[in-house]
């Protein structure tokens, strides 16, 4: 075997990897027996992006679709993340007294 022919079957090989890495993902992601706060974190990091703060924007919807959750659910998400902020807000401006 060749050089060449070595490294098209390494690369293959961690195609082949990060293939079965999304696909394990993207059912953990959808699961029911996972948490909804777990399963969005796991679109946030698949995706690259954070869940917005505002219930009307758009991938509310994507973000439900995607992790099989209702809209109500991450909507719920959002309420714990906002609630948890607030109260991270709330100690640091108590510690800067």
């Amino acid at each position: 075997m060749s050089i060449i022919e070595d490294a098209h079957e390494m690369q293959a090989r961690i195609d082949l990897e990060v293939r079965q890495r999304r696909i394990a993902d993207e059912i953990e992601q959808r699961s029911s027996s996972n948490a909804p706060g777990f399963r969005i974190r796991l679109w946030e990091k698949r995706h690259q992006l954070a869940l917005p703060l505002s219930a009307a924007h758009p991938l509310i919807d994507v973000i439900a679709t995607a992790t099989d959750l209702t809209r109500k659910e991450v909507e719920e998400e959002m309420q714990k993340r906002g609630i948890a902020r607030a109260q991270r807000e709330a100690e640091r401006a108590a510690a800067a007294k």
